[in-house]
């Protein structure tokens, strides 16, 4: 039993600098705290969901469909893992060939190019 505890552990340390890192491609810039802290709740309310669903079927003499469920659920992952940032790659894409697309003097440019709004008091009178 130690060895397979074992086998465990280092499994579970070669797929988390993995995870990790697929997480940091996919968030967006600057929300890479939200992100991992979503992505770790996540994973905690699933590893709790997990062990009382899994509990029920064991106590129905369902082993198989523990097997089954655990497959589903892997499969839904590897899907996960598979197209991770397919969004932010696809939103980067339109802004650079927008970008290339504006003239150089585009609206998008105007707001750097207006005066300063006037301080007030700090009460904003």
């Amino acid at each position: 039993m130690p060895v397979f505890t074992g086998l465990i552990g280092f499994g579970s340390g070669l797929a988390s600098p993995s995870r990790d890192l697929l997480i940091r491609a996919a968030a967006p810039k600057g929300a890479t705290g939200r992100v991992y802290g979503t992505v770790y709740s996540g994973l905690d309310v699933g590893f709790a969901i997990g062990l009382l669903l899994f509990g029920v079927l064991m106590d129905r003499h369902l082993p198989a469909l523990v097997f089954a469920v655990v497959g589903v659920f892997q499969f839904l992952a590897i899907g996960t893992a598979v197209t991770v940032g397919h969004g932010n790659r696809t939103r980067a894409a339109v802004r650079r060939a927008m970008r290339g697309a504006m003239p150089a003097a585009s609206p998008v440019a105007l707001p750097a190019a207006l005066p300063a709004a006037p301080r007030t008091g700090a009460h904003g009178c």
